[in-house]
């Protein structure tokens, strides 16, 4: 639902698509070839969207970067900014009443988190232990180049003066919409709004299959239906997919 809230909001700020138009037709699509492929429909479509993710975000990078005078003048004017705050681990001092709350996210990034799922799902499914590893060891070194962009693009929209643009963003899940569509060309801001798009689809369709394989297996499989054949349970997978899909549709809206 977070995910789709940002997607509607990118939507609306760059384009001019209204909100509601722009979760119900993302989560449409994400969820229809989720429930009708499955794993093999959400890997398939995440080689794509990833590829398209890295290409978006390389072509508005520059645009961006210059907009703001340059990666050091960046960094000069968000450290003046923001203080202690603009540190590789910030204080409590700097942080406040927010400082568990960093670690907390901090530790969630690191670690992960077993609600979601969607990363064990495809280290299960691998077809060998190796090769398991393998893209779990190399997926972390390209986690660690995707944060790039975004890490540099919440800086530019933080010492922007938005003031010439009609006033700053209302909130920090506008902040990318307003460097796409205010700092770059046009057709530079479409290309980047491809590549959110392509991630939100990414992030939407495996979470919804992840919750579902989940419901099906570990809630209503043991609890309910212990002999439960295969062929059931697949038809029970799709069919939580699009509870769950609607469900978090419905709370994003």
């Amino acid at each position: 639902a977070a995910i789709l809230s940002a997607l509607g909001s990118t939507f609306g700020i760059v384009i001019g698509l209204d909100f509601s138009i722009s979760v119900i037709l993302s989560a449409a699509v994400a969820i229809g070839y989720t429930a009708l492929g499955g794993l093999w429909a959400v890997a398939l479509t995440d080689v794509i969207q990833l590829s398209l993710l890295f290409l978006g975000l390389g072509i508005i990078l520059p645009f961006i970067i210059d907009s703001s005078g340059g990666l050091s003048v960046t960094w000069s004017a968000y450290s003046a900014k923001w203080g202690e705050s603009a540190s590789f681990f910030p204080s409590e001092k700097a942080l406040g009443s927010s400082y568990w709350v960093w670690w907390d996210y901090a530790f969630l990034l690191v670690f992960g988190g077993i609600p979601w799922h969607s990363y064990f799902q495809r280290v299960l499914a691998a077809k060998t232990d190796k090769a398991a590893v393998n893209f779990s060891v190399i997926a972390g070194f390209v986690c660690l180049f995707a944060a790039v962009p975004p890490v540099i693009i919440g800086m530019v929209g933080g010492v922007t003066d938005w003031t010439s643009f009609g006033g700053p963003p209302e909130n920090s899940l506008n902040i990318l919409p307003y460097v796409m569509k205010y700092l770059t060309p046009t057709a530079i801001a479409t290309v980047g709004l491809g590549a959110v798009a392509t991630a939100v689809m990414s992030s939407v369709d495996s979470s919804m299959l992840s919750a579902a394989s989940m419901s099906a297996w570990n809630i209503y499989r043991p609890l309910i239906e212990p002999t439960i054949s295969k062929e059931k349970l697949n038809r029970l997978i799709k069919i939580f997919v699009w509870a769950n899909g609607i469900l978090a549709t419905m709370i994003a809206l």
